[in-house]
């Protein structure tokens, strides 16, 4: 009868407890008769007030159905809201085995949008109750679980050795019930934490055995992660194969991807499929084609509310910018992905975003920022044991100290070996080309002519024979010259 908000609250204000409880409890009971074929599209009204009519099994499910739901059209805040609510339902319901497993599902779907809004401590903590309570079960799935969503965490924090762990714990867990899904999300996060410990081989392999089981409808699941592996799982394929060099295939997987995660519809995982596709681009040197990705994904991480994705889709903006002479654009981005990577303190990539934006700074001519940026994530990278980043750091130094009328040559040769020896052990076939190129400029500019001839004709030959035809001909112009 009172419509008006402000004294429909007063009204309602006015019922004894008791009274108010019952409403709840009948407006439950008549919603679920009404739409008894449909009962999903209504499941936040539902827990609210099954919530409120001290309903706890409903309110758990419902509001935990809820949570679900506003994680697949990337309402992260609204996922940990619903999702905590459910789970402090769960303390009213009979101490039992029921109970306590949806005490370790509800934290496990909560710790998804909890990671992707970039809180990291929580969604560990949150995982170190789930696996007390599971170990206490003697529940090896959901333990397999478990371990499975704390390898997403441990990679987003950086330490990628707990995350190969946790990985293949979960995968043994897998493989020994029988649950395909987890063997999709542990396979796919044991490939992710492979390439940034620049394993590029091993990261294509693990990645090439959770796509063999997503297949069919299989790809439109999004097995309980904050991303869909379908689209992800390909993605991380194809940076691992353009940093071998074999950017056909590369290409092959990174478009696979987009098409997955564009019908799918998914803001977070279009975000991350279009910065991982900018990725691919900027290996190749095809920069304009990287800024229109990078910029797109960051639009869908600001759709997604997503601060991490932001950061990632951000620095590869203005990497790509800056790679195309645009500076005065990249730069303010490069510096914006380094200033969200602090505040959240997400380690994962901060040495990537470290060292675009020394490369930034080094394209502005702000040479002693570009020295001081390089070494810092060279240190980082080192800390981290992200080899791959390393090597590409390596080389950095060595573009720095070759450029303009400060550049030491010997330094320069120095820091352009080291990256070579580090770029052939990994098999990072552009990167061995790129120190080839940086040596052949650098002995042509100090009249070593033949050696010079010798390395410029190496970098020509692998730039043509992976098709990276903008590298080309800077290598064939330098032969010219």
């Amino acid at each position: 009868s009172f419509k008006h908000a402000l004294t429909h609250e007063v009204t309602y204000g006015g019922l004894l407890g008791e009274r108010r409880r019952r409403f709840h409890a009948r407006i439950v009971d008549a919603m679920e008769r009404l739409h008894g074929d449909r009962l999903g599209e209504y499941a936040e009204r539902l827990g609210q007030h099954a919530l409120r009519g001290e309903l706890w099994g409903k309110a758990v499910r419902y509001l935990h159905q809820a949570g679900d739901r506003a994680c697949e059209r990337s309402a992260n805040r609204e996922a940990v809201v619903l999702l905590e609510q459910a789970l402090g339902a769960v303390e009213h319901l009979p101490k039992g085995q029921e109970a306590l497993e949806q005490a370790v599902d509800l934290r496990l779907s909560l710790c998804v949008p909890l990671s992707t809004l970039g809180e990291l401590d929580r969604a560990r903590a949150i995982l170190g109750e789930a696996q007390r309570v599971a170990g206490e079960l003697g529940d090896r799935r959901r333990l397999g679980w478990v371990f499975g969503v704390l390898a997403t965490t441990d990679f987003l924090a950086a330490d990628y050795a707990v995350a190969l762990e946790h990985g293949k714990q979960a995968l043994e867990s897998a493989r020994v019930t029988g649950d395909v899904d987890l063997q999709v999300v542990s396979a796919g996060y044991l490939g992710v934490s492979h390439y940034d410990l620049g394993r590029f081989r091993p990261a294509i392999v693990s990645c090439r055995e959770a796509l063999a089981l997503l297949e069919g409808e299989r790809r439109r699941e999004r097995y309980g992660m904050r991303i869909y592996p379908a689209s992800f799982t390909r993605s991380v394929t194809a940076i691992a194969l353009a940093e071998l060099g074999e950017f056909g295939e590369a290409m092959r997987y990174a478009q696979e991807a987009r098409e997955i995660a564009e019908e799918i519809g998914h803001a977070y995982t279009q975000s991350i499929t279009l910065h991982m596709l900018a990725d691919v681009y900027l290996l190749r040197g095809q920069f304009v084609l990287a800024s229109s990705a990078a910029e797109q994904a960051v639009r869908f991480a600001q759709e997604a509310d997503s601060p991490a994705g932001f950061m990632w889709g951000a620095y590869r903006l203005g990497a790509a910018l800056s790679s195309a002479g645009r500076v005065a654009e990249g730069l303010p981005w490069l510096e914006r992905a380094v200033e969200a990577a602090t505040r959240l303190r997400i380690k994962t990539n901060l040495s990537f975003i470290v060292s675009r934006l020394a490369e930034g700074y080094l394209y502005a001519g702000r040479r002693t920022e570009a020295v001081e940026q390089a070494h810092r994530a060279l240190g980082i990278a080192r800390a981290q044991s992200e080899r791959g980043e390393e090597a590409w750091t390596l080389r950095l130094l060595g573009e720095i100290h070759a450029h303009g009328e400060q550049g030491n040559d010997a330094a320069a040769d120095d820091w352009y070996r080291q990256a070579l020896s580090l770029a052939t052990e990994l098999g990072m076939r552009p990167l061995v080309a790129h120190c080839h190129l940086g040596l052949g400029k650098l002995y042509r500019r100090t009249d070593k002519r033949e050696q010079a001839q010798e390395h410029l004709t190496t970098a020509t030959t692998m730039y043509r024979e992976m098709d990276m035809t903008y590298w080309l001909e800077k290598a064939e112009a330098e032969i010219r010259a």
